[in-house]
């Protein structure tokens, strides 16, 4: 659908509580958007392990539809969450920082990801490769770098995760 663009949602700002959880998680430093990858909890207690938090229309300014448009996409609502908590499927955002964007095809990535013992495990992704889902014998934990421009195919280690939308003010 060439052109296609819906109409803006309305998206909440965060609370100053959100903000100040937020504030004290780690984020990337680097690009545009750079959304927070955390767990949230939603008001009804229910966990929800892998989510992205950023400004909607920095979000939007980066991918060119809004999650509610795109079938491959699907989002929390922030008025519905309680709290936030670090993920632990999230790539280290030293990782986070140093990856460029490394396409291997339409809607994929490709790195590999060094491991505290020299162990190289060539990786892909979709197109947001801040939550893995690693093999076993892999630890989240146990990763020490990352190689963006190592691009060999690979395991498929991206998680499935929720996009969480805000207005106002990016930082």
């Amino acid at each position: 659908m060439a052109g296609f663009q819906s109409e803006r949602p309305r998206y909440a700002r965060l609370s100053f509580r959100q903000q100040a959880i937020l504030n004290s998680l780690p984020r990337p430093s680097v690009g545009r958007f750079r959304p927070w990858a955390i767990s949230a909890v939603g008001r009804d207690g229910h966990n929800y392990p892998n989510v992205l938090v950023g400004n909607a229309d920095d979000f939007f300014a980066i991918w060119g539809v809004w999650p509610r448009d795109d079938r491959g996409k699907s989002e929390i609502d922030i008025r519905s969450v309680e709290d936030f908590h670090p993920s632990p499927n999230a790539m280290p955002v030293s990782c986070l920082n140093k990856q460029v964007i490394s396409e291997i095809g339409m809607g994929g990535n490709g790195f590999a990801l060094e491991f505290e013992d020299g162990r190289i495990l060539d990786c892909t992704t979709g197109n947001a490769s801040q939550f893995l889902n690693l093999p076993e014998g892999y630890s989240i934990e146990k990763i020490v770098d990352i190689h963006p421009y190592r691009i060999r195919g690979g395991t498929n280690v991206g998680a499935e995760f929720l996009w969480c939308l805000y207005d106002g003010d990016p930082h």
